[in-house]
């Protein structure tokens, strides 16, 4: 996950940490990599709460 949504140190022109609700990206996808539940599943509940605050 760290490869996958890397940390531009630049936040104006990125906004990972916003649609991630400030989480490092492996705590956010932690259901994903456990197993638990489905990467597009994790991805779902994060598009809908970033295109609900845009």
């Amino acid at each position: 996950m760290k490869n996958t949504f890397k940390c531009i140190a630049d936040c104006d022109m990125c906004g990972l940490c916003t649609v991630f609700k400030g989480k490092d990206s492996e705590l956010a996808y932690d259901d994903y990599i456990c197993g638990r539940r489905e990467y597009m599943d994790v991805s779902d509940d994060y598009n809908k709460f970033y295109k609900c605050n845009s």
